[in-house]
């Protein structure tokens, strides 16, 4: 098999990819780079490889493709045609196939012949979102008995010219039985690389399973107890979490879910009740874990305003009210930038006020910033009491003091004293006490 699906409308980059890889591989690529007729004997020679090519490239046309370029007898000007159909730059080659010019006869993927086998042949069936697990299983085993386990280990080649060329042709081998098994998804996240190892990694990554994460050196949680778990979560099961959590107690701060925990989880489900439950079980340095955007569960908490979860939480561990997110914001700055009032004036009252001095970070800029956005005048002249000089502060991140968006926020209602003429008796002033010069 040289390509997966012959030449459609829609699928020329992937086509090309591993039409190239093929005719790389059968040492062809060069009568696509030039259509130079060789004399004497090796004329002969030339002559079959360009009927190779050429046959090659329009055996894996469809059928609109194939008349576009049936009539052409040179297998670099049917390449170049096809380009050209596709407006994809040709010239010296493909951008997007991950390709160099300089590099293309040694450092091109390509396949041996025997490598072009169907999908079907290597792994029941290709890589898709939710089989990833069968699919490494049948890949493996087909790597390691065509004797190419071994490049996918390790991505170094060999220094000396015989043995790195065979080493690209097994990489390559490799690199292709992999491609050649993915999903069109799949197979575009890992299109442009050139190294088996840094493919099999990457497709790792993608389809990293919850127990893949690691909390104070305990492997956390099984991939089917963290789908149950989550299940439960989001339907507010309170007895069964309770349960796992009693059998398994390292699983309260087991990242199931895009970097969050159980806890996260609840928060953001709204299951109050079951967020309570969970608090009490964890222990303060548990509490303590983030998501991947930084924040604790206080700091969501706060974020979403869930007043009875903040105040379990600050009763439990004080130190989350000083823990800032990937951004740098504590968990009072990110109640009032989410218009939560009251929820900011308690966090107010609790946070410790050395936090918010201005030798400490930015903390008191932000929610200064953020007291005048949300229209929190009132926090927002407490803090001004207690630090005049915040209005002439700078944020390190944000380089205009907070005088310029207070003179910025005022500016129209002083348009309409100074440019408007009122009568006296609607002067904001006290209109006859007024004396005007």
């Amino acid at each position: 098999m040289i390509v997966p699906e012959v030449l459609k409308e829609d699928n020329y980059e992937r086509w090309c990819i591993f039409m190239q890889h093929y005719l790389v591989a059968q040492d062809l690529w060069d009568v696509v780079l030039s259509n130079e007729m060789l004399h004497g004997e090796d004329s002969r020679e030339s002559i079959k490889r360009n009927a190779l090519a050429l046959h090659t490239i329009k055996i894996s046309c469809g059928a609109k493709k194939f008349d576009a370029i049936k009539e052409m007898n040179s297998a670099k000007d049917a390449w170049n045609a096809l380009a050209d159909l596709y407006k994809q730059p040709n010239g010296e080659g493909n951008k997007d196939t991950g390709i160099k010019t300089d590099e293309r006869k040694q450092a091109c993927i390509f396949v041996q012949s025997n490598a072009g086998v169907a999908a079907c042949m290597i792994v029941p069936e290709v890589l898709k979102e939710d089989n990833y697990e069968k699919w490494r299983i049948f890949m493996e085993h087909y790597l390691v008995a065509q004797d190419l386990w071994d490049v996918v280990l390790s991505s170094k080649m060999p220094n000396h010219g015989e043995d790195s060329g065979k080493w690209i042709k097994r990489n390559a081998s490799a690199l292709h039985a992999i491609k050649i098994s993915c999903g069109t998804e799949q197979f575009d996240r890992i299109k442009k690389l050139n190294s088996a190892k840094d493919v099999w990694n990457a497709l790792a990554d993608l389809h990293k399973r919850p127990n893949d994460t690691v909390f104070a050196g305990i492997r956390t949680i099984e991939r089917k107890q963290a789908v149950t778990l989550l299940k439960d979560i989001r339907k507010g099961n309170s007895a069964a979490v309770k349960e796992l959590f009693e059998t398994h107690s390292q699983y309260s701060a087991a990242l199931i879910e895009n970097g969050s925990t159980a806890l996260h989880v609840a928060i953001t489900a709204g299951k109050i009740e079951l967020a309570k439950e969970l608090i009490s079980v964890m222990s303060e340095e548990q509490l303590e874990t983030k998501d991947k955007s930084g924040k604790t569960a206080l700091s969501l908490a706060a974020c979403k305003g869930s007043t009875e979860i903040v105040e379990c939480l600050v009763a439990k561990n004080k130190k989350l009210l000083e823990m800032p997110d990937c951004e740098k914001k504590i968990p009072l700055v990110l109640a009032c930038a989410t218009h939560h009032k009251c929820l900011t004036l308690y966090l107010y009252s609790v946070t410790p006020i050395e936090i918010l001095d201005p030798v400490n970070g930015d903390h008191l800029f932000f929610l200064l910033r953020e007291c005048l956005r949300n229209h929190m005048f009132d926090i927002g002249l407490n803090l001004l009491s207690r630090f005049p000089d915040l209005i002439f502060h700078k944020s390190s991140l944000e380089p205009t003091p907070i005088i310029s968006e207070l003179v910025q926020m005022l500016s129209p209602l002083f348009a309409g004293i100074w440019y408007k003429p009122l009568p006296f008796w609607e002067w904001p002033f006290g209109g006859s006490n007024v004396q005007i010069s």
